[in-house]
Order: C-alpha cells, then structure tokens, then sequence
C-alpha cells in the first residue's frame, strides 16, 4: 500500500537520521510491516482507526516494557 503524507514523512525522516547513525524507532498503531523498527501496537483492534486513548495506553505498556 502507498504511503500517506504524513506517514511518508515520519519514514523518511526516520531513514535520514538512521543514515546519521541515530537508532531509530516508530511506534505507530496500526499497519503492517516486516521492519524491526516499526513497532505496531494496537494491530489486534477492530476497525479502520484507533482511538487516542487506546493508543494511550498501548504506548504507555510498550515503553513500560522496552528501553530506549
């Protein structure tokens, strides 16, 4: 699938400071991806989006369990 504005942008700022040697990670709530950097944390939600409060929390258990 194509890329939006937004989400092309993220991408390729992420690729721009990965190239400057930054270890870069993306934590996004839905998509789909094989990179080891996108992490997608709310994939198991039905529908299309995700509400900001699922996306709260989610996001707040992802950096309770990982360090960065």
């Amino acid at each position: 699938t194509a890329l939006g504005g937004a989400e092309r942008s993220i991408f390729e700022l992420a690729a721009a400071l990965s190239g400057l040697g930054f270890e870069v990670h993306i934590l996004a709530a839905k998509g789909q991806t094989e990179a080891k950097n996108i992490h997608i944390l709310c994939q198991e939600q039905a529908g299309r989006r995700t509400g900001f409060f699922t996306f709260e929390e989610a996001l707040k258990k992802h950096l309770s369990e990982n360090q960065y």
